[in-house]
């Protein structure tokens, strides 16, 4: 199956009934029909039964989790999206499932993904978590790999550099050093920027390791 080929009609489908509108986009009826389409093309022919699942808004305005499945009894469930932090994803960028999404119809079809995977669990097992199974299933429905991290991550990204540039003039690609503790100063590049920079070493010992740096912790050096 051409799961990015699935992916795009699914998201065709939805422009054509729902528009771009954000608000339009992150309404339950969107979602649920999001959902519905989802089932349809990628989970039909692997469930034994047809589950009876609803979607709901669910989480707080300064939450974390962006979705949940809620197995309510046996092939009944409940899927919880959390348009404000889906919203916060689309703005700023998030990676899910070890997939970098940009705009709020992507962050909502990942994260319907991961939630219809756990619905799929629930609907096979009885039971479901981010163990093995799950990552297996969720490359099979959906051809996500089986080694990619099952959380959701804000990017912070945009943000971040901007104030990165603004406090040490610093970004990605740049050549820095800093101190690590027994080692001295050592020298690196920025590999990505979000709370903190991830900084591969290039030079002493520890040459090729990543080390996750305060910012205000790297000064730019000329040389490594």
């Amino acid at each position: 199956m051409d799961y990015q080929a699935g992916r795009d009609v699914v998201k065709d489908l939805l422009m054509q009934r729902f528009g771009s509108d954000k608000e339009r986009i992150l309404s339950i009826e969107s979602l649920e029909y999001m959902c519905m389409t989802y089932y349809e093309l990628f989970l039909s022919k692997s469930m034994p039964y047809r589950p009876d699942f609803k979607v709901e808004h669910r989480g707080r305005r300064d939450g974390h989790s962006a979705g949940r499945c809620i197995k309510k009894a046996v092939g009944v469930y409940v899927i919880a999206f959390n348009p404000h932090e889906l919203a916060r994803m689309g703005d700023a960028g998030a990676y899910i499932d070890g997939r970098e999404v940009r705009g709020v119809i992507d962050a909502a079809a990942a994260v319907a993904e991961h939630e219809l995977t756990h619905m799929a669990e629930f609907t096979l097992y009885g039971s479901s978590s981010h163990g093995k199974r799950f990552k297996l299933l969720g490359e099979k429905l959906f051809g996500r790999s089986p080694t990619a991290p099952t959380k959701y991550k804000l990017d912070r990204l945009t943000e971040t550099q901007q104030f990165a540039r603004r406090s040490t003039e610093l970004a990605v690609g740049d050549r820095v050093k800093f101190n690590i503790p027994s080692q001295g100063e050592v020298y690196g590049v920025i590999k990505r920027i979000v709370k903190r920079a991830t900084v591969e070493v290039t030079s002493g010992s520890k040459k090729g390791a990543e080390f996750y740096v305060p910012l205000n912790m790297l000064s730019r050096a000329d040389r490594d």
